[in-house]
């Protein structure tokens, strides 16, 4: 009997892990259904376009993005959706880094300085 509850609190375990490493990374460019931005002034530039966010989404590591407060900032948002039919909400302020929101909270992720994609928090600093 003991045997048994082990083995299924273990595969339990290992399911929660593997559903919050799911809901706390980024998808694979290959796990990308659409990508969407919400439409604004034609005024204003795109931090990202939905091909740009494709392609930088291996290069988006979490980080602990810092904004300096004063400036004026446009944010632009969007959602990416899977082919698993999940949806994830986002939005930036620049090129360099997006906001992910999910029901635990939002996550930030820059871009990797190395180009490569790794999932070590980057202190990340910058001027708008």
């Amino acid at each position: 009997m003991k045997k048994i509850l082990t083995a299924i609190l273990t595969a339990i375990a290992v399911s929660v892990g593997a559903d919050e490493q799911r809901l706390t990374g980024l998808p694979s460019p290959d796990d990308v259904f659409v990508i969407a931005v919400a439409p604004h002034s034609k005024e204003l530039k795109d931090y990202y376009t939905p091909d740009s966010l494709l392609q930088a989404l291996p290069t988006l590591v979490p980080a602990d993005v810092r904004l300096p407060v004063g400036g004026k900032v446009f944010w632009q948002s969007g959602v990416i959706v899977l082919k698993d039919k999940t949806v994830l909400f986002w939005r930036t302020c620049g090129d360099w880094f997006i906001a992910v929101d999910r029901p635990t909270g939002t996550t930030f992720y820059a871009i990797d300085k190395k180009g490569t994609p790794n999932q070590a928090p980057e202190n990340t600093t910058h001027k708008l």
